[in-house]
């Protein structure tokens, strides 16, 4: 009698450990089934925007770099020069919230001769800043009444859009509208009808600024090349957004 309940409770024993490892077993298989229901009912594309506009800015990088046998005469020559640049940028419309210094040093120049130790022969003063420019129409002028001031450091041009944040929110729009059509006709095409949006990333951008560069140019040649300026190209920006659908 002993020996037969023994093996009735260990018969009760391995039913009930047998009954707690299938109903364990049962959330993990739902939510594998589930998730495969759900992976045959989403649809998932790329959409793209872009825009092409004309510039509505030019960022003009120019400066004075002068040369003298001390460093206080270098600099000096350097500030009475960079005056008269100032000034031309003024007569054409330049406010002084639009011109910002990016470099000014005064540095030593130096003599090399073979086996002899490093020679300094003078000070050469450079003083160069950004101009941010809008009208256009005239960079060609400004640019060339700058170098006829005394600019003699013209390295860049580059133009671009003051609101570009606009411009990016309208090509944000163009991408998931186009994401959409790609959707509706993948829909349509396995037959089925899309759903709502569960998911919208924006997965990349890209901004395509034109410049014209301009090495150093003495004022004579930049008349004839800054006039052309304002049609160095179209600032193209274009993004890219990641949408998921609803399929039914």
């Amino acid at each position: 009698m002993h020996q037969l309940w023994k093996r009735t409770m260990v018969a009760v024993a391995l039913s009930a450990a047998l009954f707690v490892t299938s109903v364990q077993l049962q959330p993990g298989t739902a939510s594998a089934a589930v998730a495969t229901d759900v992976n045959r009912n989403v649809i998932s594309v790329t959409g793209q925007g872009s825009l092409e506009v004309d510039p509505d800015i030019a960022y003009v990088v120019l400066g004075v770099v002068t040369k003298a046998n001390k460093a206080d005469e270098a600099q000096k020559l350097n500030a009475e020069k960079f005056d008269k640049v100032k000034k031309a940028l003024t007569s054409h419309g330049v406010d002084n919230k639009d011109v910002k210094t990016v470099q000014f040093s005064v540095q030593p120049q130096y003599s090399y001769k073979e086996n002899q130790e490093p020679k300094i022969v003078g000070y050469e003063a450079r003083h160069q800043v950004k101009v941010n420019y809008r009208k256009l129409n005239q960079l060609g002028e400004l640019v060339d009444a700058a170098s006829k001031a005394g600019a003699n450091d013209i390295s860049n041009i580059s133009f671009g859009i003051e609101n570009i944040e606009s411009l990016e929110l309208q090509a944000l729009e163009k991408a998931v509208a186009n994401g959409t059509k790609k959707a509706q006709a993948l829909a349509k095409a396995s037959g089925r009808q899309l759903g709502q949006v569960t998911t919208i990333s924006e997965s990349g951008s890209d901004f395509s600024i034109p410049r014209l560069a301009v090495a150093e140019l003495a004022h004579d040649n930049m008349a004839k090349v800054a006039p052309s300026a304002p049609q160095a190209g179209q600032v193209k920006i274009q993004v890219n957004v990641q949408l998921q659908f609803e399929l039914k």
